[in-house]
């Protein structure tokens, strides 16, 4: 990891001399994770990586907690501030002192909490802030072979806790009651941080977006359920519709449906290809089968260390596919009151296509 981070660093601080920008600023989040492979909570408290062009960066962190990023100290400096002290201050004093009064540029991260930029903002009022994901989403949405070792790691975790769930039953048993058996299955398979579920039986799964609740699932009805969580820092996401008991013929169309468009997507998927053509490749089977006005999200958002990032395929983006990006493949129709069918996919960018990084089957899966 130590080898990673440090060439991920260097690769930053060039990108700073490109853009003419003097320093970044990281505070808790994906990004600092993805230089550091630190990760924490977000509290009152500023946690805070200043990355000059040239350079060791300097990592202004709460003095009690310094024990936990030692291992950074070969390529880092770490600076902690007392509880009685203002960690602003420590900021602007990693500054090179020509810097601290004069117009420079920052680019700070996207999650920095509003009240930490406003201190820094009247810290150094001469200087300019931007927003770092300008630099570091070109180089996130790129993966390196450690990072795809790790999503697709991800996402057999995830295909193997959804095997062992549909082996249990659903009649008869709440939502939540099921929800809470898959988070089970993925903790016990490492995949904890950051899950969350939606699943919905019947009408229910007709909202694209919906929590799991207290309903009890009846047989004869579909089961959609949408799943994610991280594993090592990376996220897996997925998608199945279910249904409870043999399937009727119109699920049976729909599915097909859904089916269609998903290859239809992965087809398309080339270095080169733009994400809007993506979305049109699945959008047509669907818009042809006279069910264009019930598939109202995009297609898919990109996948790594946030659940949602870069690239986005959606009609309008204009972004070329590069070998190394990851993104979901979850085409999806909602008939209101009735049933709703998504199924998705963790796609990665080859030289030569698209490859699907989730092994689970696209049959309709029947459970008890």
């Amino acid at each position: 990891m130590k080898h990673l981070v440090e060439k991920r660093l260097a690769q930053v601080q060039r990108a700073l001399s490109d853009h003419d920008l003097d320093y970044m600023f990281l505070s808790i989040s994906p990004d600092l994770f993805y230089l550091t492979g630190y990760s924490s909570f977000v509290s009152e408290r500023l946690h805070l990586l200043v990355i000059p062009p040239e350079g060791r960066p300097t990592l202004v962190f709460p003095d009690f907690e310094k024990g936990i990023v030692e291992h950074l100290a070969d390529w880092i400096d770490v600076v902690g501030w007392l509880e009685t002290e203002d960690p602003v201050a420590f900021v602007r004093a990693t500054l090179a002192s020509g810097d601290r009064d004069r117009p420079i540029r920052v680019a700070i991260s996207d999650h920095t909490r509003a009240v930490f930029l406003l201190r820094l903002q009247a810290a150094l009022p001469q200087a300019r802030f931007s927003l770092a994901s300008e630099v570091l989403a070109p180089m996130r949405r790129v993966k390196d072979e450690v990072e795809l070792r790790l999503l697709k790691e991800a996402q057999g975790r995830a295909v193997q806790a959804l095997q062992q769930l549909v082996e249990l039953p659903f009649a008869g048993r709440t939502e939540q009651r099921v929800a809470a058996d898959l988070r089970r299955f993925c903790a016990d398979r490492g995949l904890e941080e950051g899950f969350g579920v939606q699943l919905g039986a019947g009408a229910n799964g007709a909202q694209a977006h919906l929590p799991p609740s207290d309903r009890v699932i009846q047989r004869g009805e579909p089961v959609m359920i949408d799943f994610w969580a991280a594993y090592e820092g990376y996220y897996c996401d997925c998608s199945r519709t279910l249904h409870v008991g043999p399937p009727p013929p119109e699920f049976q169309e729909i599915y097909a449906i859904m089916r269609e468009a998903n290859h239809a997507a992965l087809a398309a998927v080339r270095p080169g290809a733009s994400c809007q053509s993506i979305d049109r490749a699945a959008r047509q089977v669907i818009d042809e089968a006279g069910y264009g006005e019930h598939f109202f999200h995009r297609l898919g958002h990109g996948i790594g260390i946030e659940i949602h990032e870069e690239p986005y395929l959606v009609e309008g983006n204009e972004m070329h596919l590069e070998p190394g990006m990851t993104f979901t493949n979850e085409p999806g129709i909602y008939l209101p009151g009735r049933f709703g069918c998504r199924i998705e996919d963790v796609v990665a960018v080859t030289a030569t296509g698209g490859v699907s990084l989730t092994d689970y089957t696209h049959d309709i899966v029947e459970v008890e």
